[in-house]
């Protein structure tokens, strides 16, 4: 599987990305120094973290100057504020391996600040075949 389309949000200085694309070969950020370049970077290494990766954590993770305002007076749950969101479709070779049906599908995978973990698959079809 490869990463096509991600978006960050809420995490340390950056307050959204929006939706941005990963391209196939190679994808660069450009920007100033504390941009938030290496936060996005961060962000979409807890999409599947190695061992040893901190967890999330809104009193670290969250836009400190946000986080009164959202976290403590309860406008923003963690369990329900998506972070980080990465969209991934199937490499040829692994197409091989599956029903056509579902060949184009993408697999939606998101993690709330709590770090719950959602998924969804796009663009398949709506009965699980097997």
């Amino acid at each position: 599987m490869r990463l096509t389309k991600a978006r960050v949000q809420g995490y340390r200085s950056i307050i959204d990305t929006g939706y941005f694309d990963v391209e196939n070969d190679k994808t660069i950020f450009v920007g100033p120094n504390e941009a938030g370049k290496t936060a996005i970077l961060q962000a979409l290494q807890k999409l599947n973290p190695p061992d040893g990766t901190a967890f999330l954590n809104p009193l670290r993770d969250y836009p400190r100057s946000k986080y009164d305002e959202d976290i403590k007076n309860g406008k923003v749950d963690p369990g329900k504020f998506t972070v980080v969101e990465g969209h991934f479709i199937l490499e040829d070779e692994d197409k091989e391996e599956i029903p056509e049906d579902y060949q184009n599908a993408v697999y939606v995978f998101g993690r709330h600040l709590d770090n719950t973990a959602w998924h969804r698959l796009d663009n398949a079809p709506e009965q699980l075949l097997f």
